[in-house]
């Protein structure tokens, strides 16, 4: 049967007009939280040369042609984390991005393909500064928008208060799962595991792939769903623009949030070295054979070559953060126009 579209259920009064009037009051004050700190609002192109070379995600690809029907092949921007950046790199401060991001293979119930995003970068500031900053603004939003910490959110009660709980990969795979650490690094071990906990994989799967396996069933649905929970130090190939951690270089400096068993932001310590962003580039070139060499954003690398100030950033999900607020199990709930 022919779904209505959510301007449909406006029209009928199936759908109640005042998500989006919250959705409008949010954004806006999104933009407030970040101008009274001092933040520069930046645009970025939505249209891009160069598509996502991160193995988890897809962009979406499109054509721009000329007058004299020359076409270039483009993207859209899957994040304005290339374009933001640059700007940091030409002095900008701290700066954020309130507007629409894309992304290809993406279509459930906790995915849109095209949906809006929050994204910021603290310069002289680390991931656990960036921690802070989200934890300030979704509480912030919450007292301003709703005048309470607490909310339920699928039969949960969720208390925002901080501080919110910090875990590692590490620990949680080892208290979890009994991995190691240095077992983590391995696939044999991640299979082995996945054999013992009946989670179904193929021997053409690679390191990653058991990885997100292990994780999706079995530390996602193990957090503490009464509050927020920051998941942090993920293995490096798992960061592809992330610093390492100077203790040991086989984890980098990411952070994810979870609320309720939901991912809301992920953000990291910004990789400044260029040497080492090109070859962590090459490195995901050759694990996604699709792409080419001239897929690079050097105009990227020369602005690290530049200077990049050592800064820390954060993307978090706006149409997710809304669902949390209004307990919404599906996305679609708080667009105007998704796309099914």
């Amino acid at each position: 049967m022919h779904q209505k579209t959510n301007w449909q259920k406006l029209k009928n009064v199936d759908l109640d007009w005042s998500i989006f009037h919250i959705r409008a009051k949010m954004l806006d004050h999104i933009r407030k939280h970040f101008n009274q700190q001092g933040f520069f609002e930046t645009e970025a192109p939505i249209v891009t040369h160069k598509p996502t070379l991160d193995n988890n995600i897809d962009s979406i690809a499109c054509k721009v042609k000329t007058p004299d029907n020359k076409s270039y092949p483009c993207y859209l921007h899957t994040s304005p984390e290339y374009a933001m950046k640059k700007l940091l790199s030409a002095g900008s401060g701290n700066i954020y991005y309130l507007g629409k991001v894309f992304r290809d293979g993406e279509l459930t119930v906790l995915h849109n393909p095209e949906y809006t995003m929050a994204e910021w970068y603290r310069v002289e500031a680390d991931y656990h500064d960036i921690m802070k900053d989200v934890q300030n603004l979704i509480c912030d939003c919450a007292k301003a928008l709703f005048n309470k910490t607490a909310f339920m959110y699928k039969n949960y009660r969720v208390d925002l208060e901080p501080p919110w709980p910090v875990l590692t990969v590490s620990e949680l795979f080892e208290k979890l799962l009994a991995v190691s650490s240095f077992e983590l690094q391995k696939k044999n071990a991640l299979a082995k595991t996945a054999d013992k906990h009946g989670i179904h994989y193929t021997p053409d799967d690679d390191w990653e792939t058991l990885f997100h396996r292990l994780f999706i069933e079995k530390i996602e649905p193990a957090l503490d769903p009464s509050k927020p929970t920051f998941i942090i130090d993920y293995p490096i190939r798992l960061a592809l623009m992330a610093r390492h951690k100077h203790e040991d270089d086989h984890f980098a400096e990411r952070v994810e949030l979870y609320i309720a068993g939901m991912e809301l932001a992920n953000g990291y310590s910004e990789l400044t070295d260029p040497d080492e962003q090109l070859i962590r580039f090459k490195e995901a070139l050759n694990q996604r054979s699709r792409f080419n060499a001239g897929q690079i954003d050097h105009d990227l690398i020369q602005a690290l070559q530049f200077g990049m100030p050592p800064c820390a950033g954060m993307a978090l999900g706006v149409d997710r953060l809304l669902m949390f607020f209004l307990d919404k199990s599906q996305i679609r709930d708080v667009l105007l126009f998704p796309f099914i």
